[in-house]
């Protein structure tokens, strides 16, 4: 059929999320990349960093679609 308010709107709203979802991930991936250097054989990794990594990890399941277009809190870095 022809594209209406109704299907543009819907089709936005897809688009978007799936952006959001794709950007989380991105970050989220690039955060945890940052941190590998942490689990080098020459390093012993803190229960610290461990549990950041985990939340990192865990991130993406503790939002849904509504939350997920909002602004993302992320896990404090260890110092």
């Amino acid at each position: 059929g022809i594209p209406n308010d109704a299907n543009i709107a819907t089709w936005k709203t897809e688009y978007e999320l799936a952006k959001a979802w794709s950007d989380l991930r991105k970050k989220r991936d690039a955060k945890i990349a940052e941190s590998d250097y942490m689990g080098n054989s020459d390093v012993t990794m803190s229960d610290a960093w461990k549990a950041y990594r985990k939340k990192l990890r865990d991130l993406p399941g503790t939002l849904d679609d509504t939350k997920v277009l909002k602004t993302i809190t992320w896990p404090t870095e260890p110092s």
